[in-house]
């Protein structure tokens, strides 16, 4: 049976930091429901990641385990003291010959410790994801402007519908375009429609078209992971409702602890991480005319 460092591929010297990230590969990599092999093999990993990470993520849980360890390692080393004693002793009672013959053995081939399950060579911790120098906060932002711009698309396509059925009157629809009343009021239902959305489109598509348009991927850390608590938080504390003055502060702030801590505050508290694929000069070209088309008809809808 593997200890706590063991089952996280962890030495014991290893940071907090890699730790914490070396359990979050892990969860992702056996993660029940995206885990090719069996499930129920996964999900006893899994329970064996959570239990490792439990202990090890705690300083006075982590002390005490050390000190168990360093019991356990102490006993086994002076076994193998005894051990060698022994075979020492044993070996000075043989001939010189069979002696000399059994030294050339032991320089010709190493020599290995028995097996212990308690106790395996320190394994390199995972590498992990290289986000410390890749936040990409540009990316995102525009990637998440294209998918509350698909909301604003669907808004305007409704209300267009409801205008020719005779539900809307055209007055009433010159009225909410008035710049005042679109930014108070039919932003903010925009905002709130996607967010009402975007889990379900993350669910049956696996991305949202912002985030596939600029090479980025929400990636869940743990069965904890929500994408429907993860779009109220961005709505709330990301885009600040929809209004525009909550919204640039909001914006802005989520901008500064991006570049501080590598993970925003919806993704950090939700269990997910945002990955971002390399992206090219063409895909970065073709990604800013897309994204140019697609404002300009959400521009084009509302106006119309």
């Amino acid at each position: 049976m593997n200890n706590h460092y063991q089952t996280l591929k962890v030495s014991r010297d290893a940071p907090p930091e890699v730790i914490r990230m070396a359990y979050k590969v892990l969860c992702q990599k056996y993660h029940p429901d995206k885990y090719p092999g069996n499930r129920e093999s996964a999900e006893r990993i899994t329970k064996e990641l959570n239990a490792a990470y439990a202990v090890l993520s705690n300083p006075e849980k982590k002390n005490a385990y050390d000190e168990f360890l360093d019991g356990i390692e102490t006993k086994d080393g002076q076994e193998q003291d005894h051990e060698s004693a022994q075979q020492d002793h044993k070996a000075k009672e043989e001939p010189k010959q069979e002696s000399r013959h059994n030294a050339d053995e032991s320089e010709a081939k190493p020599h290995y410790k028995p097996y212990d399950s308690q106790r395996q060579p320190p394994q390199d911790p995972p590498k992990p994801r290289q986000q410390t120098e890749n936040y990409h906060p540009w990316r995102r932002f525009f990637a998440r402007s294209i998918d509350y711009s698909c909301g604003g698309l669907l808004v305007g396509l409704i209300m267009g519908r409801l205008e020719v059925m005779g539900l809307l009157h055209h007055k009433v629809m010159i009225g909410l375009l008035h710049p005042v009343i679109r930014s108070f009021f039919i932003m903010p239902i925009t905002f709130f429609l996607w967010m009402l959305l975007e889990p379900h489109i993350i669910g049956i598509l696996g991305n949202t078209p912002g985030k596939k348009l600029f090479g980025l991927q929400i990636v869940s850390d743990s069965q904890q992971s929500n994408h429907v608590k993860r779009a109220f938080s961005v709505w709330v504390i990301g885009m600040g409702f929809g209004l525009p003055i909550v919204g640039l502060i909001t914006n802005t702030l989520a901008y500064f602890r991006l570049k501080r801590t590598g993970q925003t505050m919806w993704d950090e508290g939700w269990g997910f991480t945002v990955e971002a694929e390399p992206l090219s000069f063409l895909r970065g070209l073709t990604a800013t005319v897309i994204s140019l088309l697609l404002l300009q008809r959400f521009q084009y809808q509302i106006v119309t």
